[in-house]
């Protein structure tokens, strides 16, 4: 669900002036979305999981601000 909320947010930035849809952007959400609940399934907070969540949502972050 969360995904499609993701989906639905980015379809309407398209029809909005000065924003812009963005596949990236997306991809972002739909890394917070089923990372980290896939990342803290262990039950550890500082898991391997968790770090490259993490680490993958970051370096998604800083491409979308920088590319």
């Amino acid at each position: 669900m969360a995904v499609t909320y993701g989906l639905l947010i980015e379809w309407r930035q398209a029809y909005i002036p000065g924003r812009v849809a963005s596949g990236w952007d997306l991809l972002t959400d739909a890394i917070g979305a089923l990372g980290v609940p896939w990342a803290l399934s262990t039950g550890a907070l500082f898991s391997g999981r968790a770090v490259a969540v993490f680490i993958g949502a970051a370096a998604m972050a800083a491409g979308a601000t920088w590319l």
